[in-house]
């Protein structure tokens, strides 16, 4: 019977980027927020070097921090959604809710 030697063919993680670390082909590391995977063998070729490096997680826009532990929504954010399930049942769009901030729709 025939054996294929595949190599590496599974992902790395390897923590935070260091411009010392010597990277191998599909390890990951993070950057300023992001995640980034190794396309070629290197060491001190910043991630943003296209040619050895992928960005395959961008950081993400700061979110909502609640001033209380479960209340994860504003007050603006809670009557918008409220309106939007109001308006889909009057247009018997098929959305149902049956309790938002514990009362009755």
């Amino acid at each position: 019977m025939s054996r294929t030697v595949l190599g590496k063919v599974g992902m790395t993680p390897k923590g935070a980027y260091s411009n010392t670390t010597k990277y191998v082909r599909l390890y990951v590391v993070t950057y300023a927020g992001c995640s980034y995977v190794c396309l070629k063998d290197c060491t001190g070729k910043d991630v943003t070097n296209k040619e050895y490096w992928q960005l395959i997680a961008e950081k993400g826009k700061p979110g909502y921090t609640p001033i209380k532990g479960t209340d994860y929504f504003t007050e603006t954010e809670i009557e918008e959604f409220t309106n939007t399930i109001t308006t889909n049942v009057n247009n018997n769009i098929g959305l149902v809710v049956d309790i938002i901030n514990g009362e009755e729709v």
